[in-house]
């Protein structure tokens, strides 16, 4: 008979623990997306990956990572996991396997685009930390059988430790955001406390909106004192 071989587990365990060590040292979403699209085909044998996050509030769902996807297929997938997410469809005892996009009733959107992707199945995992869902890991596949022979658990125990990462970077994300803005409003003050000049201080005050915003160009108005005066250009970066 046969020897026995070594069980699964042992065989990706290293591999697993590779991946999650990668994920410790995870500070932005870059680095993250590098992460996940290595431990995506290195686990899950998907060459078409992508991360979506569900930010808190009001906002919408937004992809944080992906890899071989092109955009209007990624907007199409998004909306469909948007509503997955926000309906509790997913969760981390039962992730969706998808085996064939084309006989699935609900995948609402992009099965068109999808599959002109090289999409032919799908496997979604949700992130979650202790008190809410944070987004969704899918996993697109070329073929239905790698897609439902793909190892669940394996699965799930990455997507436990991408969940963590996860919140880790938004955390990162959000106090750099609020750094920056502690930092704006502080030199905004220091500009009114000094020598006041209108003209210099809104325009100071566009530059600064234009950096903090990522954007190349800015304008302040003044309104006129009626409906009948027209405004006046302020600043303008």
């Amino acid at each position: 008979t046969p020897a026995a071989g070594p069980p699964q587990g042992g065989r990706e365990r290293p591999v697993l623990s590779d991946f999650t060590r990668k994920l410790a040292a995870v500070r932005d979403r870059e680095s993250l997306g590098r992460v996940l699209v290595e431990a995506s085909a290195g686990l899950m044998a998907s060459d078409r990956p992508f991360l979506v996050a569900q930010p808190g509030g009001a906002g919408g769902a937004e992809i944080l990572a992906a890899s071989g996807i092109q955009a209007v297929a990624l907007e199409a997938a998004r909306r469909w996991l948007a509503d997955l997410l926000r309906v509790g469809q997913l969760t981390a005892e039962r992730p969706r396997v998808i085996a064939d996009i084309d006989r699935e009733e609900g995948l609402r959107y992009g099965r068109e685009e999808l599959a002109a992707a090289g999409i032919r199945a799908l496997v979604v995992f949700p992130l979650e930390d202790d008190t809410r869902v944070l987004g969704a890991w899918a996993l697109g596949y070329r073929e239905a059988r790698v897609a439902v022979d793909c190892d669940l658990d394996l699965g799930r125990a990455f997507a436990a430790h991408l969940s963590g990462a996860l919140a880790g970077v938004q955390v990162l994300e959000r106090t750099r955001r609020e750094k920056s803005h502690h930092e704006v409003l502080t030199r905004i003050i220091s500009w009114l406390r000094g020598p006041f000049d209108l003209e210099a201080i809104l325009q100071s005050l566009t530059a600064e909106l234009c950096r903090t915003l990522g954007a190349d160009r800015c304008l302040v108005l003044a309104s006129g004192e009626s409906d009948a005066e027209p405004g006046h250009t302020l600043g303008v970066k």
